[in-house]
């Protein structure tokens, strides 16, 4: 059994699921980019519209140069976080790894590659720092935005990485973004 797919029929995170008055399910919401839909929808005051930034879209491809270091970097250093929650269950970290490695990823490749990837990632870092609107955020007025929302959360991913060098700029906003949310980084718990 892979456990945790009793809401959706896989095992996914996030899941957001909506219990009527009669215990029965009204919704169930199993995309991160659902589940913000409808909190935007519940609110009063919207959140910045994603920005439609060319220079972002690029940036965070799934087959660029950022992604594919990300992955190498922060792969094989996930399944040494055993003192964290999320990879504390060997069932968790054996799941995890069979999904990647059937979709291609390489953890021996990986690791041999690391010390490289920890360059390139550090010169990506320097080209991301240049993407920030402001010293807060990737829009120019410094108020977080769906773009921060959306990309956040792949910053964080690296934080992983021990030997990756951040420029101030950019892990400050890292940092504080994520202590807004009351979300916390990896920089405290980074894996060579």
């Amino acid at each position: 059994d892979g456990g945790g797919a009793v809401l959706t029929g896989k095992k996914e995170l996030p899941v957001l699921e909506k219990i009527g008055p009669d215990g029965n399910r009204e919704w169930l919401k199993a995309e991160s980019l659902d589940i913000i839909e409808w909190m935007e929808a519940e609110r009063s005051d919207r959140f910045r519209e994603k920005s439609g930034r060319e220079d972002l879209t690029a940036f965070f491809a799934s087959d660029g140069r950022f992604k594919v270091n990300q992955r190498i970097l922060s792969r094989p250093r996930n399944l040494k976080l055993t003192h964290l929650k999320d990879w504390s269950r060997e069932e968790d970290r054996a799941y995890a790894k069979a999904k990647y490695e059937k979709g291609g990823f390489d953890y021996a490749a990986a690791e041999a590659g690391d010390a490289e990837s920890q360059l390139e990632m550090t010169k990506l870092l320097e080209e991301a720092s240049i993407l920030l609107g402001s010293d807060t955020s990737l829009y120019e007025d410094g108020v977080l935005g769906f773009d921060d929302l959306l990309y956040l959360p792949e910053f964080r991913t690296v934080t992983v990485a021990k030997g990756v060098e951040w420029p101030d700029r950019l892990r400050k906003y890292v940092v504080s973004a994520h202590s807004k949310a009351s979300v916390g980084t990896y920089f405290d718990h980074q894996v060579e």
